[in-house]
């Protein structure tokens, strides 16, 4: 491959992240300049330090509500990426058209997205890396104290649309292009993890960005990732406090075993039950 078209495809694969990078801080800056106006024109103009804790806080406490007004904004655009690109890979010769799966087989999308948080979530908590990450610690505190109502729309609703439509259905895709699943769903995960901003958030979405690209690549239909990760994301909110509440070390070993084995299970049922058959293709001169 020529060095243009190498750079061309690593641009290709790479712009629509930073479009949702500068869209959400220009929206975010706009949105949060007011308050901003408000905390610096009250305080004392020499007291640098109040000012600072002040504008910290107020970052902490729309943190949320920023993120699901920057959402709504960002997903029509990423979906318009998403609707091209199918597109241009179906504006072909032959069209891969793929066979409806029944409804049920979603169903494993969901449960695997269920045992995957509760697995992740007690590994995080077994391996000790929360200690090892202040910063997810001091996030945690501070955003999930706030509204509560907010916090559940966009983790739960907004967040799996946004960022599925971002690193699965675009990024992963696109990688997909010119790589193996595997490497493709490597790089994607990577990034997905990256995203979050601290070691914690890192690990938990590395390791959950393997399992959503592996949905998407069986399923091939961005509904299914996106069905896992709202499941997993709900999970995440409503029942970690009932993991952080065991305090018996054997207990949560024998859970992470019994989670390991379910998820397996899922995982060969997916295996072996999902198979998106390609629909014969129905040229125009049949159909008249």
């Amino acid at each position: 491959m020529q060095r243009d078209s190498v750079l061309k495809t690593i641009w290709r694969v790479l712009y629509p992240y930073i479009l949702y990078f500068m869209i959400t801080v220009a929206i975010e800056i706009v949105l949060i300049i007011p308050d901003c106006i408000r905390i610096i024109g009250s305080a004392n103009s020499t007291d640098f330090s109040q000012i600072y804790e002040e504008l910290n806080q107020l970052i902490y406490d729309k943190a949320m509500f920023l993120t699901f007004v920057s959402g709504l904004i960002t997903i029509p655009v990423l979906y318009l990426f998403f609707f091209l690109d199918k597109k241009k890979y179906g504006d072909r010769h032959m069209v891969v058209s793929y066979v409806s799966l029944p409804f049920r087989s979603y169903l494993y999308s969901a449960l695997l997205g269920i045992f995957a948080c509760l697995a992740l979530n007690n590994l995080i908590d077994l391996t000790g890396v929360v200690n090892y990450s202040p910063m997810y610690q001091e996030m945690a505190s501070k955003i999930f104290g706030g509204d509560y109502f907010i916090t559940f729309l966009t983790t739960v609703c907004m967040a799996p649309l946004l960022e599925e439509l971002l690193f699965r259905g675009l990024i992963y895709k696109r990688l997909r292009t010119l790589c193996k699943p595997f490497v493709a769903a490597i790089i994607s995960s990577l990034a997905f993890g990256i995203t979050h901003g601290n070691l914690v958030q890192f690990v938990y979405a590395f390791l959950a960005g393997m399992f959503l690209a592996y949905v998407y690549e069986k399923y091939k239909n961005i509904w299914a990732p996106i069905i896992f990760h709202v499941c997993a994301n709900a999970v995440s909110m409503l029942g970690t406090d009932v993991i952080d509440g065991i305090h018996y070390i054997w207990i949560k070993l024998a859970l992470l075993v019994l989670e390991t084995a379910v998820l397996f299970v899922i995982y060969k049922m997916i295996d072996y039950k999902v198979d998106r058959k390609i629909k014969p293709i129905i040229s125009e001169l049949q159909v008249l």
